[in-house]
């Protein structure tokens, strides 16, 4: 059996190309304690105006909020697993 995060391309995008995403506002949306990739997603784009999610490893996301770069998106309610991540505004 194939789960479906499994068959979800991640793409490949440098680190700096996340930072830059999130210093933009975007928000990182996944299971940080999962093997299935993170989305990215732009909050003030326009309800049904959003382009499709970029998928980001969730190793990356791992390491970003160890080194404490993130930091959770309280505005974003935790849906079981799935939590959000913003850049910390502390940095």
């Amino acid at each position: 059996m194939t789960r479906k995060n499994d068959e979800v391309p991640v793409k490949t995008m440098s680190a700096r190309e996340i930072i830059d995403m999130l210093n933009e506002g975007w928000i990182l949306r996944g299971d940080i304690d999962g093997h299935g990739p993170f989305g990215l997603f732009d909050p003030y784009a326009p309800a049904g105006k959003t382009e499709p999610s970029p998928m980001i490893d969730a190793e990356v996301v791992r390491q970003f909020r160890d080194a404490g770069l993130l930091m959770e998106a309280t505005e974003y309610p935790p849906q079981g697993k799935i939590r959000c991540y913003r850049l910390n505004s502390a940095l």
